[in-house]
């Protein structure tokens, strides 16, 4: 579970947290991301015309400092950003130091920790492409395992490899050439094989 948190401490002293949900196979930065989007657009919903965002979030400020990420939250975050400076308020952001006992940034994390475990809708479900690539290489394996494993041919190659696991191993280990293919397979120009065809008068190798 993933879960993301805003923590508003108001000039009158009071606090104001917000909780947010994201699908299991969200990544952390998305995570301090999402927490950084909605901060800003509680600015910019507030008519906050002066704020300071802080963050422990190194990686998510660089990206927000790119111009031309293509993120979609960095560039929803741009354009809220954009809409707040063009109603002439100002928003800065800071970067704390993870676990150093800041009481904001670790007032947040508490709270994004419990928000990983509500029973809610999801907040944000946009999970990265490579979870999807992670998810789809693992059914390709399944698939290609139980093809190796059923097919009624490659019966000599089972015997000396038995599940595909082993023979990516094998094959990691030991590029495939040709001397090793015709071992493996037991197909080849050797005499044995030959012999089995009718090539050659006997199977002895000289």
């Amino acid at each position: 579970m993933v879960g993301a948190a805003v923590v508003v401490h108001n000039p009158d002293g009071t606090k104001d947290t917000t909780k947010f949900k994201l699908h299991s196979a969200c990544t952390v930065f998305q995570a301090e991301l999402l927490a950084i989007s909605k901060a800003v657009e509680w600015i910019a919903n507030n008519n906050i015309y002066t704020a300071t965002i802080f963050t422990d979030s190194k990686s998510g400020l660089e990206e927000i400092a790119n111009p031309n990420t293509r993120n979609p939250q960095v560039v929803s975050i741009h354009h809220t950003i954009n809409r707040i400076r063009e109603e002439c308020k100002e928003t800065n952001f800071v970067w704390v130091k993870a676990h150093a006992e800041i009481e904001g940034n670790e007032e947040a994390d508490v709270a994004a920790k419990s928000a990983a475990h509500l029973h809610k809708i999801l907040d944000y479900d946009r999970f990265p492409i490579s979870y999807e690539k992670y998810i789809n290489s693992q059914r390709s394996n399944v698939e290609t395992e139980k093809l190796y494993t059923e097919i009624d041919n490659s019966k000599y190659i089972k015997i000396l490899i038995p599940t595909y696991e082993l023979l990516t191993q094998v094959t990691d280990k030991f590029k495939p050439d040709f001397e090793i293919t015709q071992y493996l397979t037991n197909h080849g120009y050797h005499r044995e094989y030959l012999h089995r065809f009718c090539i050659t008068d006997g199977d002895a190798c000289q």
